[in-house]
This record gives structure tokens, C-alpha cells and sequence, in this order.
């Protein structure tokens, strides 16, 4: 009897996997210097339109690591 190998993924999920490892990773480094603003105009007059990949604003305006100190 011949053993179908169901358990390893073809060669096509395994690209599509790795495409959307590589898709989560820089989603996250675009979107890093624009996280936790909770003021959409205070987003916009710091950053204007994301495009591109970006250094935070130092410190972060809507910062709450003052409160752990």
C-alpha cells in the first residue's frame, strides 16, 4: 500500500503562507510610528498620509508609559 504524504503542505501553501508572514511583518513596521493614536487629527497633523516607512515621533503623543513609571 502506497502512504499519500496528506501531512506535508504542498509547495503552492507554503508560499502562500510565507507571503502572509512576510505581509503581517511589514504591515506591522509600516503602521509601528502611527499605533495608539486615538486622535485621528493629531494623527493626520503628525504623519499627514502613511505611504511610506516612517520614525516615530518621540515621545509619543498619546503616550501612557509616564503612568508606569
Amino acid at each position: 500500500m502506497t502512504k499519500i504524504a496528506a501531512d506535508k503542505p504542498a509547495k503552492h501553501d507554503r508560499s502562500m503562507a510565507k507571503g502572509a508572514l512576510y505581509g503581517l511583518c511589514i504591515g506591522d513596521a509600516l503602521a509601528m510610528p502611527v499605533h495608539w493614536y486615538y486622535n485621528r487629527q493629531a494623527l493626520f497633523r503628525d504623519y499627514g498620509r502613511v505611504t511610506d516607512f516612517l520614525a516615530p515621533k518621540n515621545p509619543h503623543p498619546d503616550s501612557i508609559l509616564w503612568r508606569s513609571s
